[in-house]
């Protein structure tokens, strides 16, 4: 049995809308000492249009709450 290994959780996601290209970005905090430390995990683009928004978005939170996915089925 092999064991497989990912970032953990919490994942968050954050939007930019920059351009003609908007992007959402996953990420996890990293706490370092005093400082947190934003580690990007996936980044998702699209170019601008109301449904490839409202998609987008949604995808970003369904990867975001892959850690919490997962410790539901274990």
């Amino acid at each position: 049995m092999s064991t497989t290994t990912h970032t953990p959780g919490p994942w968050a996601y954050d939007n930019a809308r920059t351009g003609p290209t908007d992007a959402f970005a996953i990420f996890h905090n990293i706490r370092c000492g005093p400082d947190v430390l934003e580690e990007r995990i996936a980044t998702l683009t699209h170019r601008r249009s109301l449904d490839s928004w409202a998609t987008a978005e949604a995808n970003a939170r369904l990867i975001a709450s892959a850690p919490e996915l997962l410790a539901a089925l274990e």
